[in-house]
C-alpha cells in the first residue's frame, strides 16, 4: 500500500491547475477516502476509497462490492485459486459484473510455488479471465 500512498501524495502536492488538493477525512495507513471537509465538518467530494486488506486466509476476502480488486504478489499466494474463486462475489451483483480482478507479481518466487498462477495464466477461461495473447507457449518457443 505504501507505493499507492506515495503516488497519491505526489498527485496531491504536485498537480496544480485543474486539481484541487484534497483533504481526506479518512486518512490511515490502510484506508483513504477522497473527500473534502468544509468549515462545518461536512464531508463532500468523490468519496472514492482505497482500502488495503491482508487476506492471508481466503475467508477474510469478504465484504462490499468493489470496482477493482488487486491480487498483488499473486505468485506467492498459496491460496490464490481459492481466494480468486471466492472473490467473484465481490465483483458481481445479481449476475452482472460491476468490477474487475487483477492478478500480478511473483513475489520473487520461482518454480513450483508459481504453479497456481501458471495454471490460471494458461487456462484463463476456466477462471473467467481475459486471456493474455502472447507469442510464447509453455515451452518458451514462438
Amino acid at each position: 500500500m505504501s507505493k499507492c500512498w506515495v503516488q497519491l501524495n505526489f498527485l496531491n502536492t504536485e498537480t496544480d491547475g485543474a486539481f484541487r488538493h484534497v483533504r481526506m477525512k479518512i486518512d490511515t495507513e490502510d484506508h483513504k477516502r477522497s473527500s473534502k471537509v468544509d468549515r462545518d465538518k461536512v464531508e463532500s467530494g468523490w468519496m472514492s476509497e482505497i482500502v488495503g486488506l491482508l487476506h492471508d486466509k481466503p475467508r477474510k476476502l469478504r465484504g462490499d462490492r468493489v470496482y477493482s480488486l488487486f491480487f498483488e504478489e499473486a505468485g506467492s499466494d498459496p491460496m490464490l485459486e481459492i481466494a480468486y474463486t471466492q472473490s467473484e462475489a465481490l465483483v458481481k451483483v445479481g449476475g452482472k459484473r460491476v468490477g474487475s480482478r487483477f492478478c500480478f507479481g511473483t513475489g520473487g518466487d520461482e518454480g513450483p510455488s508459481l504453479a497456481t498462477l501458471k495454471k490460471m495464466f494458461y487456462n484463463p477461461e476456466s477462471y473467467k479471465m481475459l486471456p493474455y495473447k502472447n507469442n510464447y507457449g509453455q515451452d518458451q518457443q514462438v
